[in-house]
């Protein structure tokens, strides 16, 4: 049974890789409705954490945040499928580099620079710098 499910989900994770960008959009809007209205995945534990957290806010805008952070579970497990396929090009219309200038100026001077990126992005984004820049990878 195991294995059997290990193949149903390389199927689909070969499909989901082929699908374009505007069809994966919806795909993330359907799996964000399945994980927060179906399935429920971990609800209890995230309102209570949002509740410890956040104990200033209104039960509506603790419920707003729970919302949010389903769609951008959604949307972070789509792309981590669809961003193995992405085209260079693509890859380069996702990612923004602030004050990219500035990078290529320390790095022409042969001046190492570091770049520091916080958790809350799909970490799959960070190995396409490569394509903007001479880098190396270094996680912790």
């Amino acid at each position: 049974m195991t294995y059997i499910a290990y193949l149903f989900f390389r199927a689909l994770v070969f499909c989901l890789q082929k699908i374009p960008v505007a069809l994966a959009n919806v795909i993330t809007q359907i799996l964000y409705f399945l994980l927060y209205y179906v399935f429920r995945i971990r609800r209890k534990v995230v309102r209570k954490n949002l509740q410890v957290c956040f104990k200033d806010k209104s039960s509506l805008a603790r419920r707003q945040i729970e919302k949010q952070h389903y769609r951008y579970l959604a949307t972070l497990l789509i792309e981590m499928i669809t961003m193995t396929q992405v085209s260079t090009e693509e890859a380069q219309n996702r990612l923004t580099l602030i004050n990219k200038e500035l990078l290529l100026r320390h790095l022409k001077q042969h001046k190492s620079v570091i770049l520091w990126s916080g958790h809350m992005c799909n970490m799959e984004y960070n190995t396409i710098l490569g394509l903007f820049l001479p880098s190396v990878g270094v996680y912790k």
